[in-house]
């Protein structure tokens, strides 16, 4: 991304750190190398108000920026917002988007367990 008038930059300007600042902090790994504790510590580092470009999310994730788009279409992340005509998302999005879908995945499992109780013998 270019210096000058662009979103990263109105961004600093109101004291909000973008992923193009912690970027070289955060080794890049290749695709099939990403893990989570680093994904975890690249977003703990950054304020929930932080934006994160599309190559931003795939850098943290270690994939291609196309492969965060298909994660989209599956749902398995939630839709950006357009910002000057790139792709963004807050970290507080991200993570409370996560939060919910791993929410509902433990209560499907509390289900599941309920239900294999009462036809259990």
């Amino acid at each position: 991304m270019t210096r000058g008038g662009d979103a990263a930059t109105a961004v600093r300007r109101e004291k909000a750190m973008t992923i193009e600042e912690t970027e070289h902090a955060v080794p890049s790994k290749d695709a099939h190398e990403a893990d989570l504790p680093g994904v975890i510590e690249a977003f703990g580092r950054m304020p929930r108000d932080a934006l994160v470009t599309e190559s931003g999310l795939a850098s943290i994730f270690g994939r291609h920026p196309s492969s965060v788009m298909r994660a989209v279409e599956r749902r398995e992340l939630p839709p950006p917002v357009r910002l000057f005509n790139a792709k963004m998302w807050t970290v507080g999005t991200i993570l409370d988007y996560l939060a919910a879908r791993l929410a509902e995945a433990e209560r499907k499992q509390s289900q599941m367990e309920r239900r294999l109780k009462r036809i259990s013998p």
